[in-house]
């Protein structure tokens, strides 16, 4: 019986309500030092999926067009009041800020201002941002109002993004916050002038990866740093076999309420994006997602890599997260979803999906 096989059969129904129960009655903290060491043994004695089942393939390249469907991003996370991405959810933010900085009440912008305080003595510190996020204020205008910072650059493809959030910066007065639309795949970086260097969830449409490290790496200053939160999965978001196997397993155990989307339709079967339909819409999504941690390694020097999940949140949650903070019974279910998959990326069955890295300049 292989391991997948037998993680698998923890998550029967009757183990499923007998783990929810424990959970409910004694604790997340007290269940997590009961079912560790079950976890670690049952894929210790089994073999390393880590590099298995990836069918995932290299297609296609950056349409310069492509930049106006993340115009409007956020809606692609939420409707309304309904949640549809996993990481907008409490628990799983926690989740995520304890991967990346130690502490889950730390969030990566104040644990980011906290690094450049400690690692830099100017106060007149240059930044860029590869990616312009969605988001009221955006990083960049946190950052800059810190104090810290003489000059922030922001670099996009999507050109409605930036006009909106060029216009929320100059609302507050923020001159010295630059935003300017770049193809990452074309872009050429001014030499050893950046302090710090940002990139959120916008390397994995780069086709171009040497290119752009490169250039991160030149445009760095001798002691810049080079910080990174991305997605690493499989390309074009083709979910490799082992996942969807665990994860359908689960979404046949959970409740329909727990599985009802924003349109009242339930999430019977999860299933990686139609390729073709995506090569239309988005053929930059996770070009070479897979190539991102290598290609880097080779260009800079990492001085810091988490793994953060996601292998299994994302494809799970994904338009039915909302349901998962509805109330007690919801969050717990919520919280023994967030421990299977750290047991599963910490014994080795399952890679990360997702990185947080700090990199320096390579000399």
């Amino acid at each position: 019986m292989n391991t997948i096989l037998k993680l698998s059969n923890l998550l029967t129904r009757e183990n499923f309500k007998k783990l929810f129960l424990y959970i409910k009655n004694y604790g997340v903290r007290a269940f997590l030092g009961k079912a560790k060491k079950k976890v670690f043994d049952i894929v210790k004695s089994g073999e390393d999926l880590s590099a298995s089942n990836n069918h995932a393939v290299q297609f296609g390249k950056v349409d310069s067009s492509s930049g106006s469907i993340w115009d409007n991003s956020f809606e692609r996370y939420q409707k309304g009041y309904f949640k549809l991405y996993w990481e907008l959810l409490r628990e799983v933010q926690k989740y995520q800020y304890k991967c990346m900085t130690g502490n889950e009440n730390m969030d990566f912008l104040t644990f980011t201002l906290n690094f450049c305080k400690e690692h830099f003595e100017s106060k007149k510190l240059r930044a860029l941002w590869i990616g312009c996020m969605d988001s009221v204020p955006g990083p960049e205008v946190t950052q800059f109002e810190s104090g810290i910072f003489s000059k922030i650059e922001v670099v996009d493809l999507a050109e409605g993004l930036l006009d909106k959030q060029r216009r929320m910066a100059s609302e507050r007065g923020l001159k010295e916050i630059e935003y300017r639309k770049e193809d990452l795949n074309e872009v050429m970086l001014e030499k050893n002038v950046y302090d710090l260097i940002f990139a959120v969830g916008t390397i994995h449409h780069v086709e171009k990866l040497e290119l752009l490290f490169e250039q991160i790496n030149d445009a760095l200053k001798d002691n810049g740093k080079f910080i990174m939160r991305e997605y690493i999965g499989p390309n074009h978001v083709q979910f490799t076999d082992t996942q969807l196997s665990i994860i359908n397993e689960i979404l046949s155990i959970l409740p329909e309420k727990y599985k009802t989307m924003s349109n009242g339709l339930t999430k019977n079967i999860a299933q990686s994006p139609n390729l073709d339909y995506l090569m239309k819409i988005d053929p930059s999504e996770s070009v070479r997602s897979q190539d991102i941690i290598q290609v880097m390694k080779e260009r800079l020097e990492i001085i810091k890599l988490a793994y953060t999940g996601g292998t299994i949140l994302h494809p799970l949650l994904s338009d039915i997260a909302s349901n998962f903070e509805q109330d007690q019974d919801s969050e717990t279910i919520l919280k023994l979803l967030i421990f299977f998959e750290k047991m599963l990326i910490e014994a080795r069955a399952l890679p990360s999906d997702y990185v947080f890295c700090i990199a320096q300049k390579k000399l």
